[in-house]
């Protein structure tokens, strides 16, 4: 009675802690996340939590079930039918940003968004909790299904190889799907949300807007921008302008948050304000004369796109696309 008593307490404790630095672990990257826009982890780890959380649950099940006498079995079918499911559900928010694939990961998307962040804890719950309680000993006569090698082997096959598809697409993913510069505009506008007094001119603007197939959902372009993770390197005509006529100051991204209605394409907008070295009006130091502005817009395709994407940079020449 009190060897139970002692093993229930310690589970129960067990089971506090677990939730506490879980919860403790998950505020901490959600804070992380909020800095450096970087989501994925958080995402990944709440659903990695909830299968942790169901195999704990299953536990004391499985103790009891591994000190009987008999053969050590998995329950393949079981994690089959049951589990690969519930884990699915768990894992689609993380698997939709993870595939570029529009035809794969919109079905993701639609399944995330029908049972909501409760239902696919709970899917994680009860996937860990079939992962881990697959796992007993069996010491009576077996199924019919168990006596036939066969029929034995179908559901473990299915399980592994569904498992191991997946692990492989996920893993090829960069190849099966890789980024691709479809189309880049460049032009020059007038900058946006500058007040000016009357009788002058808002500063000028270089746009370059681009055209993605397969940019990763878990990329935020607007702060991969402001840490020049991406940016644009003047060249040739472009650079000699820089080096001699004006400068180019970061001005912002925009549409760099959210697809289009054509599946995974992708736009990007990058700006950059034109400041002139030489000053023409000291009423209106951001002038740019228009022989300059002519340079500049016979020269905007003699420069690179920059994107330093984990251990390889892409880099992408706009006269290619001009």
């Amino acid at each position: 009675m009190m060897k139970r008593l002692a093993m229930y307490l310690l589970y129960g404790v067990g089971l506090i802690v677990l939730i506490y630095l879980g919860v403790r672990y998950s505020e901490m990257l959600k804070v992380t996340y909020q800095s450096d826009f970087n989501y994925m982890p958080f995402i990944f780890y709440n659903a990695l939590f909830s299968v942790i959380m169901g195999a704990y649950l299953a536990l004391p099940q499985v103790i009891t079930q591994l000190r009987k006498p008999g053969a050590i079995k998995y329950d393949w079918l079981k994690l089959l039918i049951i589990g690969l499911p519930a884990l699915l559900i768990c894992f689609s928010w993380v698997l939709f940003l993870y595939i570029p694939s529009h035809e794969l990961s919109q079905h993701l998307g639609i399944m995330y968004f029908r049972f909501g962040t409760l239902g696919t804890f709970m899917a994680g719950v009860a996937g860990g909790y079939i992962l881990l309680n697959s796992l007993t000993k069996v010491q009576e006569e077996e199924p019919f299904w168990e006596k036939s090698k066969i029929l034995a082997k179908i559901p473990k096959i299915l399980a592994l190889a569904i498992g191991g598809v997946l692990i492989l697409y996920i893993g090829l993913n960069g190849i099966i799907h890789p980024l691709k510069l479809i189309s880049v505009q460049g032009y020059v506008s007038d900058a946006e949300h500058y007040t000016v007094m009357e009788g002058q001119e808002p500063p000028k603007e270089i746009n370059y807007q681009f055209n993605f197939q397969n940019w990763p959902r878990d990329k935020n372009a607007g702060y991969l921008f402001e840490k020049d993770k991406i940016r644009i390197e003047p060249k040739e005509r472009l650079f000699q302008l820089t080096e001699n006529s004006f400068s180019m100051e970061k001005e912002g991204v925009r549409n760099g948050s959210g697809f289009s209605s054509e599946g995974n394409v992708f736009t990007l907008t990058i700006s950059y304000r034109i400041k002139p070295h030489e000053i023409i009006d000291p009423w209106n130091v951001d002038k740019v004369s228009p022989e300059l502005l002519q340079e500049i817009k016979e020269a905007l395709y003699d420069a690179e796109l920059v994107i330093e994407e984990g251990i390889k940079g892409k880099r992408y020449q706009l006269q290619d696309f001009q």
